[in-house]
């Protein structure tokens, strides 16, 4: 199963024939994210929530344990799935999940934080309040992905997503925090791609995820950031092929 990060949707893994030669796979949009039309999110929304919704999707369908492919929120999303309900999952593959509370731990770290929220979130908020929807859209793009990420996103869908966007950036907790101690007790295989140019945030909390899993596999894209899967598809797909027939 297929989780897509906070400014994608179920299309955001392109063709998905590499995949499908292999595994039967699903690909659908989080809560708030293109075509769903949900109701405004509220202050309680978070990836709490979307790990939530994917347990009851896991259910409906009668699907059993599946592998959980997820990129950024996605990945956090599935991270709380093999915390809460660890039966329902046979694998991880987790693209830099954004636990930033994490990130308080060291000066370096809250010095980011800060820095994240100042200069990414409460802007992008203020600007969705104002009615600058693809302003709001950009500083929460090139914010996580890095500068010049908006640019790159389909001109033609790149403001499909800003009801998504805009549940995180008015979220009052949208980082909540994930015990280490919860993350000890997860028994699966994991594995965590990287892109080999992401930013410090996402390097710190890779590196702290890596610590509460030692028995986690490590993989560097090279050619892309935060959006390893849609920067450089070959070697994402690859590596997560690799990784998931050898289960």
């Amino acid at each position: 199963m297929l989780i897509h990060g906070g400014i994608g949707d179920y299309r955001s893994w392109g063709r998905l024939e590499a995949f499908s030669r292999h595994f039967r796979v699903i690909s659908y949009s989080r809560r708030h994210s293109y075509p769903n039309h949900n109701p405004p999110a509220g202050k309680d929304y978070s990836a709490l929530t979307d790990g939530a919704d994917l347990v009851d999707f896991i259910g409906a369908l009668r699907l059993g344990r599946v592998h959980l492919v997820g990129a950024s929120y996605g990945a956090y999303a599935a991270l709380v799935v093999a915390i809460q309900q660890p039966a329902r999952v046979r694998s991880l593959v987790l693209v830099e999940p954004p636990v930033h509370r994490w990130l308080l731990d060291s000066p370096e770290g809250q010095v980011l934080f800060r820095q994240l929220l100042a200069t990414v979130l409460q802007p992008a908020r203020s600007a969705f309040e104002n009615g600058q929807v693809e302003h709001a859209v950009r500083l929460f793009a090139d914010g996580i992905g890095g500068a010049g990420t908006f640019d790159t996103l389909p001109r033609a869908t790149r403001l499909d997503n800003a009801g998504a966007i805009r549940a995180i950036v008015e979220a009052a907790d949208p980082f909540p925090m994930l015990a280490r101690e919860a993350l000890h007790s997860i028994n699966l295989p994991t594995l965590l791609i990287e892109g080999r140019h992401t930013t410090p945030v996402h390097s710190l909390v890779n590196d702290a995820l890596a610590r509460c899993l030692p028995g986690i596999r490590r993989v560097i894209i090279d050619r892309s950031a935060h959006s390893p899967a849609r920067e450089n598809a070959e070697d994402f797909n690859r590596a997560v092929i690799r990784f998931l027939t050898a289960i």
